[in-house]
């Protein structure tokens, strides 16, 4: 029920922003840059817990006939990979902003901050900020840049995961 809360609410937003993007109201088109579509969706999901993003390639993108036959579909996952940059269960990353904070990695995208597990980096720099109000108009954040390993931001660690022996 959520993603078709989502999804309504999607429309909505698109309609009072411009009402004449919709290209029909019985159809799921609309004339909207691709890349400013795929932005609203990414930020839809960074709300919704357990929501992935695909997308296509851009010579695909804006097909309204749907066939989009041997289309280059990726997934893009709103958790950071922690396992695909050599941190464990149980490794802590430290806040940028204030180094007293910090986090445990809880599992493959996921960190435990005051008790709680299952936090997205995202949804924690959102809350760390929403506590010190200094939230911007837009609220997204990148979490892998507002936390670091080892002194070294999770945006910069190397695709490579670590050897424990």
């Amino acid at each position: 029920m959520k993603y078709n809360d989502a999804e309504s609410k999607i429309h909505k937003l698109v309609k009072k922003l411009n009402p004449d993007l919709r290209i029909r109201h019985n159809r799921e088109f609309f004339n909207i840059k691709p890349e400013d579509a795929a932005e609203i969706l990414k930020y839809i999901a960074e709300l919704i817990d357990d929501a992935e993003v695909e997308y296509c390639n851009e010579k695909n993108v804006g097909d309204a006939s749907g066939k989009n036959e041997g289309v280059d579909k990726q997934k893009q996952s709103r958790n950071y990979d922690f396992y695909g940059k050599g941190l464990r269960d149980g490794d802590e990353i430290k806040f940028t902003k204030d180094s007293s904070i910090t986090a445990i990695v809880s599992g493959k995208g996921t960190v435990e901050f005051e008790g709680r597990k299952n936090w997205s980096l995202s949804s924690l720099v959102y809350e760390l900020f929403k506590r010190k109000k200094k939230q911007g108009t837009n609220a997204q954040y990148r979490g892998p840049e507002y936390f670091t390993y080892n002194g070294v931001k999770l945006v910069d660690l190397p695709d490579k995961p670590r050897n424990d022996d």
